[in-house]
C-alpha cells in the first residue's frame, strides 16, 4: 500500500523501485511536485536501466527507472 505520510500516520523511510515507459518525463515531474533529485537519470555501463533516484517532500527514496533494451 502506498499513500501520503501524514501527522497521524507519519512516513517510513523506505527505499521504492518503480519502473515506467519514460523516467525522465517521471522524474520531472517528481521533481516539480517537491521531490529532491539525488542524481539525474542516467543509464550506468552495463546495465540495462535508465535510473533515476530522489528523496520525495517526506524522506522517502524513490528509485525511477526505463529498460533500456
Amino acid at each position: 500500500m502506498l499513500a501520503d505520510a501524514s501527522e497521524q500516520y507519519p512516513a517510513v523511510k523506505s527505499v521504492m523501485h518503480l519502473y515506467l515507459a519514460d523516467v525522465d518525463a517521471a522524474f520531472a515531474s517528481s521533481l516539480a511536485a517537491g521531490g529532491v533529485e539525488v542524481h539525474p537519470p542516467m543509464q550506468n555501463e552495463g546495465e540495462a536501466d535508465r535510473r533515476g533516484p530522489f528523496t520525495a517532500p517526506y524522506g522517502n527514496l524513490w528509485s525511477l527507472s526505463t529498460k533500456m533494451g
